[in-house]
C-alpha cells in the first residue's frame, strides 16, 4: 500500500516529502507540511479547516473543489490524527446519567412521564 500523510492525506511518494520527530529524523507517518520536530505544525487544526486548506490544492491540479471537499471529508476521518479527535468528540457527546434521572418519574425520549418499578 501507498503511504499517505496521516493528517492532510498527501501521497508521500519521496522521503523530502516526510516530516520530522523530535530527534529530526524523517517520519513515514506525516508530510513535512503537517509534522515537524515531532509535532503538528498547526495543532490547533480542526479536520474542517485542513478540508478547506487542501481544497484549492486539489483544484489546482484539476479536481472540481466541491468535489475534493467531499472526498477529502470521507477520507480524512480514516486518517491517524483525526481517528482519534473524532474518537474524543464522540466520547464527549455521551454525558453521564444524572442522578435525578435514575429514578422517580422521568420523561422518555417521546416527552411521555415513565414510573421506575419499586
Amino acid at each position: 500500500m501507498d503511504k499517505a500523510c496521516q493528517s492532510c492525506g498527501m501521497p508521500l511518494e519521496h522521503e523530502e516529502q516526510y516530516g520530522t520527530d523530535a530527534q529530526q529524523a524523517k517520519t513515514d507517518e506525516y508530510c513535512k507540511y503537517c509534522y515537524k520536530e515531532g509535532a503538528f505544525v498547526q495543532p490547533g487544526l480542526t479536520m474542517e479547516e485542513m478540508i478547506q486548506q487542501c481544497a484549492p490544492i486539489l483544484a489546482e491540479q484539476g479536481m472540481q473543489k466541491e468535489e475534493a471537499v467531499a472526498m477529502m471529508r470521507s477520507y480524512l476521518p480514516n486518517l491517524k490524527r483525526w481517528r482519534s479527535q473524532e474518537s474524543t468528540e464522540r466520547e464527549e457527546d455521551f454525558k453521564p446519567i444524572r442522578e435525578e434521572s435514575r429514578g422517580g418519574d422521568s420523561p422518555d425520549r417521546t416527552g411521555s412521564t415513565y414510573k421506575q418499578p419499586e
